[in-house]
């Protein structure tokens, strides 16, 4: 191979990794504090890597900022998407998507502070009202949510300071919060904006059918021998424990 056909493919590579592993099931996995840090660090990514040992087709996984990973799940077909439900799917603009079994609940919620007072609506609010988000929540934030003033936060943490020092009004963010997380963050009014049924997406085809499947025995495995329980109590307060 001539030395220029080697650099166009190796940049091929870079901008679409999944074309290295066309055989494979391609799994994005979205890199978020807690929920996926690694292939096997992280809530989800410990799920999944458990539940896959039931898989026997290749699966490559990949670790990706979140936007990126939504992106080149949306683009890459047939590919599957670690998080999010069929509505989620839709908005990524998957269209009609596989579903495995939920391994988690998420709410998205608009939190804010005691001095505040409890709102039943977000039509309670003026338009102009600041919230602060962090930026690995930008994919989940509701259509109503996009006509406020939004304001980005690398963590949670400096999105509660700009709270607490009156910069944004209010927080949106996923509950249950992480295990770390709960005793600095005490927002006594929430409101839920919307509930997710977290699990694997997929794009419609025969292999990703048969990921499915076997993702699916794999996860009632991991649940059935305990494995589940012990993994969720390493990140969360074992009395939010969904029922799965």
């Amino acid at each position: 191979m001539s030395s220029m056909r080697l650099r166009l493919v190796l940049l091929a590579v870079l901008v679409s990794p999944h074309l290295l592993f066309a055989d494979a099931i391609q799994l994005y996995m979205p890199q978020h504090k807690g929920w996926i840090e690694s292939q096997t660090k992280g809530f989800a990514a410990e799920i999944v890597d458990l539940a896959l040992k039931n898989v026997s087709q290749k699966v490559n996984r990949q670790v990706l900022p979140v936007n990126r990973a939504a992106r080149y799940f949306g683009q890459n077909r047939p590919s599957c998407f670690v998080g999010g439900d069929a509505k989620l799917a839709s908005e990524l603009g998957a269209g009609i998507v596989l579903q495995s079994k939920h391994f988690f609940e998420t709410s998205i919620r608009l939190y804010t502070s005691s001095e505040r007072s409890a709102i039943g609506s977000l039509s309670e609010l003026d338009r102009g009202t600041m919230i602060g988000m962090t930026r690995g929540m930008k994919p989940l934030i509701t259509p109503e949510l996009k006509s406020f003033r939004l304001v980005e936060y690398a963590s949670i943490e400096l999105a509660a300071e700009a709270l607490r020092k009156h910069r944004i009004s209010h927080i949106v963010h996923s509950s249950p919060l992480w295990s770390d997380q709960v005793s600095g963050l005490q927002f006594n009014q929430k409101l839920t904006l919307r509930q997710i049924k977290e699990s694997i997406i997929c794009h419609q085809a025969k292999s990703t059918a048969e990921f499915i499947q076997s993702f699916n025995q794999g996860l009632k495995k991991v649940i059935d021998a305990k494995q589940y329980e012990t993994v969720w109590s390493r990140y969360f307060d074992p009395a939010d424990k969904p029922s799965i």
